[in-house]
């Protein structure tokens, strides 16, 4: 499994498209989304409980805000706020809104409490963009150019914005002194050196970056030079995303998903689509809670 590190499957569900795992130290929970089947799930490690919520609009991406409410990118609302408790979803914008060959997707909140997310093109066209939405609730555009944007962090100095184009490579954007301008982006590591397409993100307190692979069945430790360090094997083929958790942060937990795998793959990975857990020796950093006010509604 790389490294010595052992994997375990902490939740057998076999889902679909397992995505955007996100630690909730309010909750104390493992929160992710099985995005086909639009369902919301959490883990309690503590517990081991696991929660199932079934979604009026399919979620690709959530972030924290004031719990119980966190942010999120959804399939026919764009951006939009999600009451976990109660699955309550209230639109914010769509800056996509009619363009049916795109999808909001990815997205992480910055040191500011500013949410920022990225779009992907259905066919992989360079006509996705990267978005900022901020405390007021106002989005913009601030790049232009991409295929498929996923997942997404930010430089422990604020200096860059790492983000993945899943079939171009790792992006590396300059920001500003104020986080707002975005600059050209260079590419780090290109997909096609790469074992497996890369997919989500997130990061450790050192600063590098883990990237789970698509159809390659690992995640790898990108350190901020570009250079893997290490690669960490999973018992299934598609690893979609990653996120620390955990009270002291240091528990890494992988998604997986079976959409599109051959019979024959699933046999041989009968744990494809589990979420995973696994002590690295690494930690994470505390993921920052959108600023924005939740919608005084009853949830």
């Amino acid at each position: 499994m790389g490294n010595g590190w052992r994997v375990e499957a902490v939740v057998r569900r076999q889902d679909v498209l397992g995505e955007g795992p996100l630690w909730c130290p309010d909750s104390r929970r493992l929160w992710w989304l099985d995005i086909f089947d639009a369902e919301l799930c959490s883990y309690d490690p503590a517990s081991g409980a696991v929660t199932v919520r079934k979604l009026a609009h399919k979620v690709h991406a959530i972030a924290r805000a004031r719990y119980p409410w966190f942010v999120a990118t959804a399939h026919s609302l764009g951006v939009c706020w999600l009451n976990v408790e109660s699955g309550l979803q209230v639109a914010i914008h769509h800056p996509e809104a009619g363009q049916a060959t795109h999808l909001l997707n990815d997205g992480r909140v910055d040191a500011a409490g500013r949410f920022w997310f990225a779009s992907i093109h259905k066919k992989h066209q360079p006509e996705g963009a990267l978005y900022r939405l901020n405390a007021a609730g106002e989005v913009k555009r601030r790049h232009y150019g991409l295929g498929t944007g996923n997942g997404m962090a930010f430089s422990p100095d604020g200096r860059w914005l790492y983000l993945i184009d899943t079939y171009v490579g790792l992006l590396r954007f300059p920001l500003s002194a104020d986080g707002r301008a975005v600059g050209k982006p260079t590419v780090m590591i290109e997909t096609r050196l790469l074992p497996g397409l890369p997919d989500g993100m997130t990061q450790d307190s050192d600063g590098c970056l883990w990237l789970a692979l698509a159809h390659g069945g690992q995640v790898l430790r990108v350190t901020p030079a570009g250079k893997v360090d290490a690669a960490l094997g999973i018992p299934a083929r598609f690893a979609s995303s990653c996120a620390f958790g955990g009270d002291d942060l240091g528990t890494l937990f992988v998604t997986s998903a079976t959409v599109g795998r051959p019979a024959e793959e699933l046999a041989l990975y009968p744990e494809s689509g589990a979420l995973f857990a696994l002590r690295t020796g690494h930690r994470g950093l505390p993921e920052v809670a959108y600023a924005g006010t939740p919608p005084e509604v009853a949830a």
